[in-house]
């Protein structure tokens, strides 16, 4: 029932809370939760045992409160709704953990291998630059592509192609290969 309710009425909630939130700490006690059932009319009303039963499930702060958006995200959320199989049918909700789920996860992924790479060429960094000076004796600031490719892959292996392409699109200079 706690879960329809947030997901259907979501900004009644929202708005009600505001109302009663008056050091605006935007933290719910047990007693704000109760005044706040309260004020959506719910039938049948909800009782200080539920409420009891409903904060032994939350995730409190240090301080014994629950914030606000917690227990949106605690009630209002469920995997299933996450998926988002049908837009049309089930679009995402304000509450839900994000409304993208999984392309942040594989964006987070793809930061995470790639701050990997770059971790890697920062350590290497030195004897990397003395590879690349040795290259171009002239300074003229250009290597050959696959000399690029060769020192990159010996002095750093964790650095997969996919990170050298990157890396090579970003250094390049009009397409100068």
């Amino acid at each position: 029932m706690l879960k329809s309710l947030i997901r259907n009425r979501y900004k009644d909630i929202e708005e009600e809370f505001k109302k009663i939130d008056r050091a605006s700490y935007r933290e719910l006690t047990q007693d704000l939760l109760y005044d706040l059932f309260k004020r959506l009319d719910i039938k049948p009303e909800v009782t200080r045992t539920e409420i009891d039963l409903i904060w032994s499930r939350c995730h409190l702060k240090e301080n014994g409160h629950l914030d606000f958006y917690q227990f949106l995200r605690e009630f209002g959320y469920s995997k299933r709704s996450a998926h988002y199989p049908n837009a049309k049918q089930n679009p995402p909700k304000r509450g839900d953990a994000d409304f993208l789920l999984t392309s942040r996860k594989l964006y987070g992924d793809s930061v995470l291998v790639h701050g990997t790479a770059l971790n890697v060429i920062r350590s290497n960094w030195d004897q990397l630059r003395k590879e690349f000076t040795q290259l171009d004796p002239y300074r003229t600031g250009y290597v050959q592509s696959d000399e690029f490719d060769d020192i990159l892959t010996e002095l750093c292996p964790q650095v997969n192609q996919e990170d050298i392409d990157m890396i090579k699109f970003r250094v390049q200079t009009k397409h100068d290969s």
